[in-house]
């Protein structure tokens, strides 16, 4: 709808314009003066759209705002919650996908968004523990890029909160997806030794 209505600052870039120029968004101003509280949300919130182009455009953005501001990120943290749900719910793998990439993003770059998130987790996780398990399966062939593939996207998510969320990470991911098993924490057998990490 915003899109549609000329009400955000940002569009696609179209393929040779700009000589020199990097990304594919094009911005009619600076992301970094722009009020993440109300952009950042907007852009989330297109990550659930089904056309493609708005979806693209919702994803590149988020992140070009992730990445040039990255201070600013804790504040927005409680408007983003709906925003991802939506895109969740849809149980559509290319939405879904493109949600948890705008995910890893923000708990790589944010300072403190990866333990601010762990009160959260009952609401965004809940999805991956239905697709936790599923990738394309290719026979005899390997497919390379990991980045299309549900499964490992949510594995590699799932990582991710567990080391930066904090101390309470593990045990809250381990609540909402029973078979996670930690890439962090020693595994320990019944009698109380480690027996590998």
């Amino acid at each position: 709808m915003y899109f549609r209505r000329g009400d955000i600052p940002a569009a696609k870039r179209i393929k040779g314009s700009g000589k020199g120029t990097s990304g594919s968004v094009k911005w009619f101003c600076d992301p970094k003066e722009l009020d993440y509280c109300y952009y950042l949300p907007i852009f989330v919130d297109g990550l659930a759209d089904t056309d493609i182009d708005i979806r693209s455009l919702a994803q590149e953005a988020a992140m070009d705002l992730i990445l040039k501001a990255p201070h600013k990120i804790l504040p927005v943290l409680p408007k983003l919650i709906l925003p991802f749900k939506r895109a969740f719910n849809t149980r559509d793998k290319r939405i879904i996908i493109s949600a948890l990439k705008v995910l890893q993003t923000m708990v790589l770059v944010g300072p403190c968004v990866g333990q601010a998130l762990v009160p959260y987790y009952r609401q965004l996780l809940a999805v991956c523990n239905l697709y936790k398990n599923i990738n394309v399966n290719l026979g005899s062939g390997v497919d390379p890029d990991r980045s299309r593939r549900i499964g490992d996207v949510i594995e590699d998510t799932l990582s991710l909160l567990e080391t930066c969320g904090g101390p309470n990470a593990f045990i809250n991911i381990k609540y909402m997806i029973p078979t996670y098993e930690s890439s962090t924490h020693p595994i320990c057998d019944p009698s109380g030794g480690k027996l590998a990490s």
